[in-house]
């Protein structure tokens, strides 16, 4: 999963059905992110999805909830939140995503119209 794509930097939340620490750090980013937003940049991996192995074996997912805050377009630039039920480390690695994400939309936005012109 590439960690940028049309729509800027993402989010990749790791989460299981019978996780109550998940559903009370999917409500917190809905809540800050905004409906849509969160709609649009997070995606949601079920660890008890058998296809989700690729990506669970790349960012060693142990247990969850656990976040990658795609920066940049390098996993380099990834930050990887182990204990995302930590609300206030969650919040913080939000506001620096959301940040990342301010500043790119415009450069994708200039991107697609240069590309269009050719």
């Amino acid at each position: 999963m590439a960690s940028t794509t049309k729509g800027g930097p993402r989010i990749t939340f790791f989460t299981a059905p019978w996780c109550e620490p998940c559903k009370k750090i999917e409500r917190l980013m809905m809540h800050t992110l905004g409906s849509d937003e969160f709609q649009q940049c997070v995606d949601k991996v079920c660890v008890k999805d058998p296809s989700s192995a690729p990506q669970i074996k790349r960012y060693n997912v142990t247990s969850v909830p656990f976040a990658v805050f795609h920066i940049g377009p390098s996993s380099d630039d990834d930050i990887l939140v182990r204990n995302a039920s930590n609300a206030a480390a969650l919040q913080r690695n939000l506001q620096v995503w959301s940040e990342a994400r301010t500043r790119a939309l415009p450069m994708l936005a200039a991107a697609v119209v240069s590309s269009s012109k050719y």
